[in-house]
């Protein structure tokens, strides 16, 4: 059977999933004929980001465009989608790092289109580019020829430096909405005469997790096996049955470690995934406090037994216990990367939500909050073997909810100062209050009227500015780079610091922070690696 992801990829932006902000944009620039030079795609995974890309490639270029639709049968649209065409370079960042691949696309955009209106270059996975790549690619951003567009797609937007974010019209996709991904799934299992029931199209869905092309990949195996009802779905995906999910918590809240370790380990027995097992525990723990806080209701798509067992799971554990489990599930989903063993991060959150009385204070204990139970909230929330606590009224749990929020914002308050005072020390008060934003060529071309300027406060200052080089400039926010951490430590000196950022302040009548990294030459890196070898006693291998 032909690839069901190939097969139902959208060629216009009507069949595109959702999105329907980005779709209308991209198709009114592209029918007034205004559409942008370079655009950043951004978004997880499968939701349409390179499709969106190859038909915006489509639609620019198309001889019979309308309504800023590509009409996919032209001689161009022919030629994009067969992959002939000379005017259309796509490349995989994650396998093509390097400045030598940004050079081919520079290279290529000194001629004019082979037989399209534009040449359209789409780099996929784009925050996987070297740092050289990059900044080839910045200047080819900041000046492209008038025949020439690209497209950026990532993943990891973090990961893209702002100065080229800066230089593009940037378009973030979201998940795709589950009923909207079910009822294509219906529609691509009747057109590919699939026999699959409701219930196991919306386990694929929730297992997709929001992406097209996972829930097409998932329908592929599916539908290689034949007919496929709800309990075949969750043997082949390695799913946990939703009853078994449950009632891992009705041991938890029976406050019972060894009967919850038999059950998930006769589960394991059977082959099941304690990840996916993890990761199906905190989707029910998450409808479970949508539940109890009484918000907007996660839709289920495949259990009409659903809310029965909320309920009942509700009325037996307090807010701040469910808080508690949340954090230690989700603390035993990071651990499952460095873990020797692919159970034991799921079995010590288990055993620790069984045996922990929850929850005092929100300290550093991994508690969800204050239950204002005397004492200054010192106290414990209890819940008793086989008796289930009664659930905190509304008022009760709005009180900790806020308490709960409180200590999260003082938390990260705390954590915000310690990184300002590691990395941005120092930095003067602002002159008045018309700041200016400067970047880096405009301090690269005052640079020596600053170095006169802190020669005259501090002249053993100057040395110590002239060991470094200037390596960024973006909001204000100033790294310099130098070779001995000798010079970083002079420069965390708060006289040092403030005469240097004192001086930039008045000049450009403005407010900066700094960053001094230590950037050590490879010759100086062989010479530390060759001295720490000799001390120690090794050899290179």
């Amino acid at each position: 059977m032909p690839s069901l992801y190939r097969d139902y990829r959208p060629k216009s932006f009507s069949e595109i999933i959702g999105q329907e902000h980005i779709k209308r944009t991209l198709k009114n620039a592209i029918a007034n004929g205004s559409f942008a030079h370079a655009y950043l795609f951004t978004g997880p995974r499968g939701t349409g980001k390179t499709t969106t890309a190859r038909i915006v490639a489509r639609a620019i270029n198309c001889e019979h465009q309308k309504k800023g639709e590509p009409d996919n049968s032209c001689a161009i649209c022919s030629s994009f989608l067969n992959g002939t065409s000379l005017d259309l370079l796509e490349i995989d960042a994650a396998s093509h790092t390097g400045v030598e691949n940004i050079r081919e696309i520079i290279e290529r955009l000194a001629f004019s289109p082979a037989e399209a209106k534009y040449k359209v270059f789409i780099i996929d996975e784009v925050h996987m580019l070297s740092k050289g790549a990059f900044n080839a690619l910045l200047k080819t951003l900041e000046e492209p020829p008038v025949h020439a567009v690209f497209i950026l797609a990532t993943t990891e937007i973090n990961k893209v430096p702002a100065t080229i974010i800066s230089r593009t019209q940037r378009f973030d996709f979201t998940r795709i909405n589950n009923l909207e991904l079910l009822q294509h799934l219906k529609k691509v299992a009747k057109d590919a005469s699939i026999k699959i029931d409701d219930e196991s199209l919306g386990l694929v869905v929730q297992t997709a997790e929001g992406s097209v092309r996972d829930a097409l990949s998932i329908l592929d195996k599916l539908a290689a096996f034949g007919s496929v009802d709800r309990q075949t779905t969750e043997l082949l995906l390695g799913l946990a049955n939703a009853s078994d999910v449950r009632k891992l918590l009705d041991y938890i809240i029976a406050k019972n470690p060894a009967g919850a370790l038999d059950h998930v380990r006769d589960l394991f027995s059977k082959g099941l995934d304690p990840v996916q097992f993890n990761r199906n525990f905190l989707e029910y723990l998450r409808a479970l406090l949508t539940h109890v806080l009484g918000a907007q209701k996660i839709s289920s798509i495949v259990d009409n037994q659903l809310s029965e067992d909320l309920a009942r799971h509700a009325s037996g554990i307090s807010l701040n216990r469910l808080l508690f489990c949340i954090r230690l599930f989700l603390r035993a989903n990071k651990d499952f990367e460095s873990s020797p063993s692919a159970e034991l991060p799921l079995e010590a959150a288990i055993v620790e939500a069984c045996m922990s009385d929850v929850v005092s204070g929100g300290t550093g204990n991994g508690s969800a909050g204050s239950n204002g139970q005397g004492n200054g909230g010192s106290g414990t929330a209890k819940i008793s073997g086989s008796a289930p606590a009664k659930i905190q009224t509304k008022s009760q749990e709005k009180n900790n909810t806020e308490k709960f929020i409180e200590k999260s914002e003082e938390i990260i308050e705390e954590a915000a100062q310690e990184v300002s005072q590691e990395f941005y020390q120092g930095a003067p008060t602002v002159l008045n209050s018309d700041v200016q934003i400067i970047n880096l060529q405009q301090l690269t071309e005052n640079w020596p009227e600053i170095m006169q300027e802190i020669k005259v406060q501090n002249s053993p200052m100057l040395a110590l500015i002239k060991s470094t080089r200037i390596k960024e400039c973006f909001n204000n926010h100033i790294v310099l780079t130098c070779e001995y951490l000798f010079h970083k430590e002079s420069f965390a000196n708060k006289k040092n610091m403030d005469t240097f950022l004192g001086v930039l302040d008045k000049h450009f009548n403005s407010r900066f922070t700094l960053e001094v990294l230590v950037e050590k030459t490879d010759q100086q890196q062989a010479d530390t690696l060759g001295t720490a070898l000799e001390i120690l006693g090794g050899e290179m291998v």
